[in-house]
């Protein structure tokens, strides 16, 4: 589906609501009209009507457009729900507005102080039962006066459901370049995993990768060959991507920004990536399965 056909959505959402929109936007204006007319006549200095004026004109323009912004976003997000779930039906995955976290153990899916999905699919990627979702994280933080502010982080993840013998792996975006290698080193040092450095220096620079301490630092080339971290590190597969984690019964990815049906091109191209890395990751040969501090099993 292209950008026209979630025009054309938004178009039909959009006429549905007209009058509605009209009524709401006059009701805004009406609002904001009083509330700062009457701020402005607080304000105003010996009986001027200055203020009153000025009040009532920022009013009528203020709670007009929050009312028309209104409007204007829910047929959006009908119009996001209508293509994504045609998109859906289209090419085999069952849609649905609300559902559940994934339930897998990766830290990721236990971040923040509030956390849920909602526009998620599930399916098949790559032979494997799949889903995916857009995910938000809030978290709560008190502002120096005392008042509590709530931020979000959005996310889109894709699981893929399928067993493999191979070692656990999470390689994870880096926000920072600076101090790499002693970061990785306390990682290392305080945790019950292990940073692998690969030689590739700019996919270091980008992504950290760890395994478990059982496992020798030779698995990741089997996972992660030479030709891979160089498309890595050059975002030609996987762009943007934050995280990616492989277990035995799963892979998992993550991308920072939700999916929105007016661009399903980019949603399409992150499943392909999804099943690119699958595949890349289905099979490692029985001789060439790593065993604990990496000799040959």
């Amino acid at each position: 589906m292209s950008r026209e056909e979630f025009d054309r959505a938004m178009d039909v959402e959009w006429r549905r609501r007209s009058n509605g929109a009209i009524g709401w936007t006059a009701l805004g204006a009406v609002l904001g009209a009083l509330v700062l007319g009457a701020l402005g006549a607080a304000w105003s200095a010996n009986g001027s009507w200055a203020g009153v004026v000025i009040g009532i004109g920022a009013g009528v323009l203020l709670g007009g457009g929050i009312a028309w912004l209104i409007v204007r976003s829910r047929a959006r997000r009908a119009a996001h729900l209508s293509v994504a779930g045609r998109w859906a039906r289209d090419n085999g995955w069952s849609f649905a507005e609300k559902v559940e976290v994934p339930a897998i153990d990766v830290g990721f899916l236990r971040q923040g102080d509030r956390r849920y999905c909602e526009d998620g699919a599930t399916g098949t990627l790559g032979g494997h039962p799949a889903e995916f979702a857009n995910f938000t994280v809030e978290n709560d933080s008190t502002d120096s006066d005392g008042n509590r502010q709530t931020s979000y982080e959005n996310f889109f993840i894709v699981v893929v459901h399928r067993p493999w013998e191979g070692p656990h792996l999470t390689m994870v975006r880096r926000s920072l370049g600076l101090g790499r290698g002693m970061r990785d080193a306390v990682r290392s040092a305080t945790t019950s995993r292990q940073v692998v450095e690969v030689e590739n220096d700019a996919f270091a620079k980008e992504f950290q990768v760890t395994i478990p301490d059982e496992w020798g630092p030779d698995v990741v080339f089997l996972l992660i060959p030479p030709d891979m971290q160089e498309q890595l590190a050059e975002d030609t597969r996987l762009d943007g991507v934050r995280q990616v984690t492989c277990d035995a019964a799963f892979l998992f990815l993550a991308w920072r920004k939700h999916f929105s049906a007016d661009d399903l091109p980019l949603l399409e191209r992150r499943l392909d990536d999804a099943a690119w890395l699958d595949d890349r990751w289905r099979d490692v040969p029985p001789a060439m399965r790593p065993v604990a501090h990496g000799g040959a099993g």
